[in-house]
């Protein structure tokens, strides 16, 4: 299984890709609209490795998402760019149609 960033995102280091890809691949249903033919995530990001259910919902939106911890801060604090954080919750509404509409929704770049 290829495991790619969103798009627009640079590659993720090799040792990731390939320790994300035995629970990629253990999955047998993906949360995304985004999947290859054989029914794989077209993208994966960094929550994939997570064990909240809520996280892995997000796990393979074209997103470079980033679990709340240090690396986030210190990846924002590197980059000079502020954090945007999401609490939603798995069982509201709006957050659903805000993942479907913003986090999901196909971009120009041919996704």
């Amino acid at each position: 299984m290829t495991i790619e960033p969103g798009p627009g995102r640079r590659h993720f280091p090799r040792s990731w890709r390939r320790g994300w890809a035995r629970p990629v691949s253990e999955r047998k249903q993906f949360r995304t609209l985004h999947l290859r033919e054989d029914g794989s995530p077209r993208w994966t990001n960094r929550l994939a490795l997570e064990t909240s259910p809520y996280l892995l919902q997000h796990a393979h939106n074209p997103v470079d998402w980033r679990a709340w911890g240090d690396d986030a801060f210190a990846t924002a604090r590197a980059l000079d760019r502020p954090i945007f954080l999401s609490i939603g919750y798995a069982t509201c509404h709006w957050c659903h149609v805000m993942e479907e509409e913003s986090f999901e929704a196909p971009t120009s770049r041919g996704s």
